[in-house]
């Protein structure tokens, strides 16, 4: 997008770029929070949408995985524009975090929350 005129005026610790092209010499930034990247909760968190047709089977797995292990975890449907502003993080369609950190904005399964909660124990 840089070759077409679009700069960088923001960007995260984490690797993420916010990228625009402004007409009124405008510039979107991040929030604080996105910028922070943690949240309060050493919980496994996770933040989703249902803009992916694969998200409400997914998280529905996850949920069952949970109760099923008693791992506690807090599952937030993002469906407004506010709850969209005041995340945590870059993207409001999937973000997973865990003990208070940001993990990934992939769609995950059963086996990488092993892992994460492994790791997190450690």
């Amino acid at each position: 997008m840089k070759k077409y005129g679009f700069e960088v005026v923001d960007s995260t610790d984490y690797g993420y770029e916010l990228l625009a092209l402004s007409f009124d010499g405008a510039m979107p930034r991040f929030t604080q929070k996105v910028k922070n990247s943690k949240i309060d909760s050493d919980e496994l968190t996770i933040y989703y949408d249902m803009q992916c047709p694969f998200v409400y089977q997914n998280i529905e797995k996850l949920k069952v995985f949970c109760e099923t292990e008693g791992i506690s975890a807090i599952f937030n449907q993002v469906d407004t524009l506010e709850q969209a502003k005041e995340l945590p993080c870059v993207f409001n369609n999937y973000s997973i975090f865990y003990k208070r950190e940001f993990e990934t904005v992939n769609q995950v399964d059963v086996a990488y929350i092993k892992r994460l909660l492994k790791k997190g124990d450690q």
